[in-house]
Order: C-alpha cells, then structure tokens, then sequence
C-alpha cells in the first residue's frame, strides 16, 4: 500500500486530536448535541444537515478563520498547517486531469 506524505492515514493522530478537542469544546461550552440525521442525509435541507465543506480550500480557510482550532491547537500550529495545506491546494491547482484532457483537448 503507498502511503501519500501528509495523508490522514499517515497521520491519524491529528484525526484523533480533532475530535478529543471537539468533545471537550462541546463539554466545556456545554453544548446540546443535534439530533441524528435520519433517512437520506443528501435530502435534507442545510438547516437540517449543515453541509460539510466542498473543497479542500473552503476546508483549510475555514480552519485558518477558526478561533476554537487557535485555542486548542496553537497558533504555531494552525498557521504551519494552514500553509502546509494552501501550498497543497496550489499543487492540486497546477494539475491537469484525465477528464480535463479528454474533454477539452478532444
């Protein structure tokens, strides 16, 4: 199996760490959880399912914006991640694909 540098699989810790801080972010602001999700989660409306990110860099803009990823994670952190993962985005940006070749080089 390869492994990519800077994967999630690589690095699972980090996955882990997010969701320790989110649990006690919840705990500590005393947060009410939101009901489950039930049926098909692609039906429901954005007040009902609040939709995830699209793109890595609507992902990684909004973890540069968050103050909660600051507190817990440390400023020295989030700015290094938060480069790390434009420059990533900048790489993915410079690529063209299969299907773009195919379709507009036809």
């Amino acid at each position: 199996m390869v492994i990519a540098r800077n994967s999630s699989r690589e690095y699972p810790y980090r996955a882990m760490a997010a969701s320790g801080a989110a649990g006690l972010y919840g705990m500590e602001h005393k947060l009410e959880m939101p009901p489950a999700a039930r049926g098909n989660a692609y039906a429901l409306s954005a007040a009902e399912a609040p939709p995830l990110n699209r793109t890595l860099h609507e992902a990684v803009e909004r973890f540069a914006m968050s103050e909660t990823a600051r507190d817990y994670f440390g400023e020295p952190f989030v700015d290094h991640f938060v480069a790390m993962k434009r420059w990533e985005v900048s790489q993915y940006n410079r690529v063209v694909d299969r299907w773009q070749l195919e379709r507009y080089m036809e």
